[in-house]
């Protein structure tokens, strides 16, 4: 096999001028759907600010006006459901609105936070509960 000796590929039509020859289009801060989803969650945030006034946080009595998600969107198996159920959104005061999160364990028995396997407050589907790993690690080397 013997290498033939070739000329340099040439170019058959010039480069325009102006610049780059790439279209342009900005990339969306929302995407079309998660505009739509935030509209629906602002209707029914509105509908559950006018039923559930007041912070279910013990010895609260503010006006609730933060929602917040029982079954959090990162425990949820729909993320659209988790946002848009009202059974899952209570109204909480600016206070205690990290509560829940800060202090799980007196979060629970209120009903104000949920794993990922017990489900929405409403029975929507839930994810499976975890394996139990706590045996594997004790057998780990």
């Amino acid at each position: 096999m013997t290498l033939e000796r070739r000329e340099p590929l040439r170019r058959k039509t010039p480069l325009k001028h102006g610049g780059s020859q790439l279209k342009r289009t900005p990339i969306r801060k929302i995407s079309k759907a998660r505009a739509k989803l935030q509209r629906q969650r602002a209707a029914v945030v509105a509908q559950i600010a006018t039923s559930k006034k007041f912070c279910p946080w013990p010895d609260c009595r503010r006006l609730g006006t933060q929602p917040h998600e029982i079954w959090t969107r990162a425990r949820a198996s729909d993320i659209e459901h988790a946002l848009l159920c009202p059974d899952n959104i209570v109204m909480m005061c600016d206070e205690h609105y990290n509560f829940p999160h800060l202090y799980e364990d007196v979060a629970k028995p209120l009903g104000l936070i949920r794993n990922s396997w017990e489900g929405c407050p409403c029975g929507f589907p839930n994810l499976p509960p975890p394996p139990n790993v706590i045996g594997r690690i004790e057998r780990l080397p």
